[in-house]
């Protein structure tokens, strides 16, 4: 997993959606561990359907790439 430093992070987080909302009672995403994600999936041309399981579910980080 890509794994930002803190100053990457305080760099880039403003820039980023505010909080991955909460929909149908689940909990927020960490819109940091989202952003690392798709840093990975850019990073190695992985599939959406083999992100292994330590990540946020594959939904989850689409449906913040789409906003």
């Amino acid at each position: 997993m890509y794994v930002l430093t803190g100053e990457q992070w305080n760099r880039a987080g403003p820039h980023l959606h505010v909080a991955c909302n909460s929909v149908f009672g689940r909990s927020m995403a960490d819109t940091k561990k989202v952003f690392e994600t798709l840093l990975f999936i850019l990073h190695t041309g992985m599939q959406w359907d083999y992100l292994p399981k330590n990540f946020p579910p594959k939904s989850t980080v689409h449906d913040e790439l789409k906003r």
